[in-house]
């Protein structure tokens, strides 16, 4: 339901964009009165469009079958790109020792892994971007 929503608003905004290039363009008063009709043969359309699937139920299975298989491949991704500390590391906001301390991982703590720069390799760590010297880390499980 909330992508045909979104698909008549988009039709909208495009025919009044379009309708609004004609007001201001000189032109023949039947140019006008076209961009009318299309518009309100394209909003009937539309609407005929969100009827037929809000009574068909189609759309409610479909966002949810989609979410559940978002969520399967997120875990799964994320159960792959784990990586543990070796032993007590720094994590830091970028990719130099020269750089902030955000916080620490203890021996055999994971998180996910995000890249890889150089020497350093990009984690999530309390929900943001950081880094960590790979020498310090593994992807086997302690």
């Amino acid at each position: 339901m909330k992508r045909t929503n979104i698909e008549f608003l988009l039709i909208l905004c495009l025919v009044f964009g379009l309708t609004a290039c004609n007001a201001v363009t000189p032109g023949p008063s039947t140019t006008r009165s076209s961009a009318a009709a299309i518009t309100a043969t394209t909003a009937e359309e539309a609407q005929d469009e969100e009827d037929d699937a809000q009574s068909s139920g189609e759309d409610a299975v479909t966002e949810e079958e989609s979410s559940a298989e978002e969520s399967a491949t997120e875990t799964e991704a994320a159960e792959e790109d784990l990586v543990y500390a070796t032993s007590g590391v720094n994590v830091r906001d970028a990719a130099s020792s020269n750089s902030n301390i955000v916080g620490t991982l203890s021996e055999g703590e994971a998180v996910v892994k995000l890249g890889e720069e150089g020497s350093w390799t990009k984690v999530e760590y309390n929900g943001a971007e950081c880094y960590v010297y790979s020498e310090y880390l593994t992807e086997t499980a302690p």
